[in-house]
């Protein structure tokens, strides 16, 4: 998906009106440039990054705590699973969160 939008940006926004889309930048070029100068991008670029920054993580941490540690695979399973089941609570949290602020401030 990100490869299409930045490769034919045109084709994501057919829907568009064209005021819409001649108020677009010309090329991608200029809207990462655009994108770039906003300040509110960086923090959640720089936590996406020391998230997904995560080399032990995954295989080499089962494998750890199975044959180092002695933990059974059912325990880490379901820790695997709660962890799951958070990220995806917190999801819903952080929707719900988002959509009452957003109803706050267009009363």
């Amino acid at each position: 998906m990100l490869v299409l939008g930045i490769w034919k940006p045109g084709a994501a926004f057919a829907h568009a009106s064209d005021e819409v889309v001649r108020s677009m930048p010309e090329n991608t070029v200029q809207a990462l440039k655009r994108l770039a100068q906003h300040r509110a991008i960086y923090p959640p670029a720089v936590i996406m990054l020391l998230w997904a920054f995560a080399p032990g993580w995954g295989t080499p941490l089962s494998v750890y705590l199975m044959k180092q540690v002695g933990l059974t695979e059912e325990i880490y399973g379901n820790v695997m699973a709660m962890m799951g089941v958070g990220t995806l609570l917190t999801t819903f949290t952080d929707s719900v969160l988002c959509l009452r602020l957003w109803l706050l401030g267009h009363r």
